[in-house]
């Protein structure tokens, strides 16, 4: 009987520590642009955010995700990431590639500046073939 009559009280305590963290997520949105090209929908699609504000280290890895290609050309993504991990200071920037068989058949042509210093987080990002087969047709 205790639990069914605290239960509002309870939803509301949760509720109350989610919401920050809800709120602490920013989303970048894009698009892949593989000009004429098509890929086979099971072709993997990886879209990275990284921070590049160091060009004698490796870029660091903020985000990621990994998704089937689908049907639709242009590929269009959503990369979610934690604000918190964000510094106004630095360089942030996506970068994508296309994977078929465990091998990039793409790749971004460049590393898109996003999120800080006055870039959107809107990007179309170009992609060129990589390797021999490069114009992949289904």
């Amino acid at each position: 009987m205790w639990f069914w009559r605290n239960l509002p009280t309870a939803a509301a305590i949760l509720a109350l520590f989610a919401t920050p963290a809800l709120a602490q997520q920013g989303k970048v949105n894009g698009r892949l642009n593989l000009g004429e090209a098509n890929v086979p929908p099971e072709a993997e699609v990886e879209v990275m955010l990284l921070d590049v504000s160091h060009s004698k280290v490796s870029s660091l890895l903020v985000s990621q995700k990994k998704f089937a290609a689908g049907s639709e050309v242009p590929i269009n993504f959503t990369l979610t990431y934690d604000k918190a991990k964000i510094d106004a200071t630095h360089d942030y920037a996506v970068f994508a590639r296309i994977m078929l068989g465990g091998r990039t058949r793409f790749a971004a042509e460049r590393k898109a500046p996003v999120i800080t210093k006055g870039n959107s987080v809107n990007v179309e990002i170009p992609m060129r073939s990589v390797g021999r087969h490069s114009a992949m047709k289904p």
